[in-house]
């Protein structure tokens, strides 16, 4: 059986379930580069997420591949890893390995891209199984896509900040 009749033969199955995914995409008015210091340091999350209070590294080193990061707040702890980072196209992508959120094989990937005109837009899609957490596809995109708003605001302060 050649890969193509297995992908067929499994996409065909009740019991693979589709992932449920989505994105948000924001122009932002800070100089990219900025945005890209600030959101490609992996340990970096306080300065621009209000509700982690503590981002540590738990495994690996400093913004390497592979990397783990320990995120925690009042309301929310996760352990991350980052599984790529391209400098040069400004993207990273990273997976939540453990969460209190009721993520499920949550993976995502922030990617910056300049403009012509030298604004930014911000491009962060995200992907998880589907989980009981969440009543509905529609309501994991929905939060998701809300705190991943929040996230790209936050970058805008912090990117403010930085510019002062």
């Amino acid at each position: 059986m050649d890969q193509s009749s297995v992908k067929e033969c499994l996409e065909g199955s009740e019991t693979v379930r589709k992932r449920w995914s989505g994105s948000v995409t924001r122009t932002i008015k800070s100089p990219p580069e900025i945005v890209w210091k600030l959101s490609s340091d992996f340990l970096g999350a306080t300065k621009y997420v209000d509700m982690i209070d503590t981002c540590e590294l738990v495994e690996g080193e400093k913004n390497a591949v592979g990397c783990v990061r320990l995120a925690r707040g009042p309301e929310i702890e996760t352990k991350e890893k980052l599984v790529a980072i391209d400098p040069v196209n400004c993207c990273y992508t990273y997976t939540i390995m453990d969460n209190n959120l009721g993520l499920v094989g949550y993976m995502a990937t922030f990617q910056l891209i300049t403009m012509s005109n030298g604004s930014g837009v911000v491009e962060w899609k995200f992907e998880a199984d589907p989980s009981s957490s969440y009543a509905s596809e529609e309501k994991f995109i929905s939060f998701m896509s809300s705190l991943l708003e929040k996230f790209i605001q936050g970058l805008e302060r912090a990117a403010a900040n930085e510019e002062k």
